[in-house]
């Protein structure tokens, strides 16, 4: 899984800097070379926290995470209509949340 955090350095100090978001990228076919991606993002507008769920379909990996991080912000981002809002308590959404995942293969 790729973890992409967004924050604002005010003034470009870091010292006071504070997140704005974080989107998990996770692959959900396996590691093919043409795989499918899921996205889900935390999100705060207004202060207040929401969470979007996402998708990117048919992505090439030879060709790198940049391209994929690039159609993952596309789809969240500028293409909101493709995004639909999760339950607060979606299990992605407390992964990002704590910064740290178990995954249970069933």
């Amino acid at each position: 899984m790729l973890v992409v955090k967004v924050e604002v350095w005010p003034g470009g100090n870091v010292g006071r800097a504070f997140e704005i978001s974080r989107v998990g990228i996770a692959n959900v076919s396996h590691l093919d070379d043409v795989s499918d991606y899921e996205m889900t993002a935390l999100m705060e507008r207004d202060k207040q926290e929401y969470v979007l769920r996402s998708e990117v379909n048919k992505h090439q990996r030879d060709l790198g995470w940049e391209p994929l991080v690039q159609r993952a912000m596309t789809s969240l981002f500028l293409a909101e209509r493709l995004a639909h809002a999760v339950p607060y308590d979606d299990p992605v959404a407390q992964f990002l949340r704590e910064g740290s995942y178990e995954r249970r293969d069933n």
